[in-house]
């Protein structure tokens, strides 16, 4: 799914690193590792750049003077690294001509699956309304008459449904995974169809208020009853949030929804079109399937995966348009009462 995204992105480059990448492959295109890893070091550590977190039984005064003897006399850095941190806003990695695309994988598991990732705004500012966690919400309960239980009791095209998101400066992808049945990998189109059916219906009774009120409430208690950390752990975690969440913040940001935000939830829900989305089938067995249909065969680089990248609309002929009308057949609001 990253592959499709804009060239110039950082989000469509391999990130974890091999032998080759990091030492093989860089001198056959004139580039020196060591002298990278110096360029980067003096672009990126300095103070402004860096967060300290000690946990200890030591007094708050001890540590902080133990800190300063021991960092306090780290030089200011280099322009380059005293300069506002980039962000990876530009260029968007998900413009329409990246998205609506149909992506046939050829997976290493033996249960197909069907991957739906919708392209969001950056929500990290957010953190008080936390948004996304809504969506997560509604996409993912497992009640009675729920989108789950649709897809796996009602019509056995799923045997698991997994709902999560990716957040950061270049934006939030939410990830709906329907692990499929055999109907289920022969049907992808009729999991499309109750996807946006079930979002028309959220569509139309808008954002139920009370619902994000009880979200709220638990993650409130659920961070009241929260096991504390262990040093190592509670300090690497503190760190990381320093560098994108106020000081007073750091506790809580990633847990609590403090100011709940339905004009803002209904903004985003209103961004879960066809439009704005990628979808991919994984199948072990993809080639002898047809998945692929003659199309142009690739191979992800580092990872040795085959896939094809297709419009949408060329595999779904029409669905994007009947989805569409769905969803646009009748707009809700903010309700005090609703879905749940």
């Amino acid at each position: 799914l990253a592959s499709v995204a804009t060239p110039d992105s950082p989000a469509s480059r391999f990130h974890t690193g091999t032998i080759n990448t990091l030492y093989n492959d860089p001198p056959k295109r004139g580039i020196d590792i060591v002298d990278e890893l110096h360029h980067y070091f003096k672009s990126h550590y300095c103070p402004s750049r860096m967060r300290l977190v000690t946990v200890s039984s030591e007094p708050l005064q001890t540590q902080l003077e133990n800190a300063d003897a021991a960092f306090g006399n780290i030089s200011a850095g280099s322009g380059a690294c005293q300069a506002e941190r980039r962000t990876f806003a530009e260029p968007p990695p998900y413009t329409p001509g990246r998205m609506a695309k149909w992506i046939a994988i050829e997976g290493t598991e033996p249960r197909p699956s069907l991957w739906i990732q919708w392209a969001l705004p950056d929500m990290t500012k957010e953190f008080r309304a936390q948004p996304v966690a809504y969506l997560v919400h509604v996409l993912s309960y497992t009640g009675v008459d729920s989108l789950t239980r649709m897809l796996q009791d009602s019509l056995g095209l799923a045997t698991s449904v997994s709902v999560f998101n990716d957040m950061d400066s270049a934006g939030t992808r939410l990830f709906y995974v329907v692990y499929l049945t055999k109907v289920g990998r022969e049907r992808a189109d009729l999991v499309l169809d109750v996807v946006f059916a079930y979002l028309a219906t959220v569509l139309r009774r808008g954002i139920d208020e009370d619902l994000y009120s009880t979200l709220a409430d638990v993650s409130r208690l659920e961070w009241d009853w929260k096991e504390p950390s262990a040093p190592m752990g509670a300090a690497s975690g503190y760190a990381e949030r320093m560098t994108r969440l106020p000081a007073h913040n750091l506790l809580t940001g990633d847990y609590l929804i403090e100011r709940p935000n339905a004009s803002l939830v209904s903004r985003l829900l209103s961004m879960l079109r066809p439009e704005r989305m990628n979808v991919a089938l994984v199948d072990q067995d993809a080639e002898s399937h047809g998945l692929f249909r003659e199309n142009e065969v690739r191979t992800l680089p580092h990872y040795g995966v085959k896939f094809s990248v297709q419009e949408l609309s060329k595999i779904l002929p029409g669905a994007m348009s009947l989805w569409t009308s769905w969803l646009d057949a009748r707009r809700g609001g903010v309700v005090a009462n609703g879905f749940a």
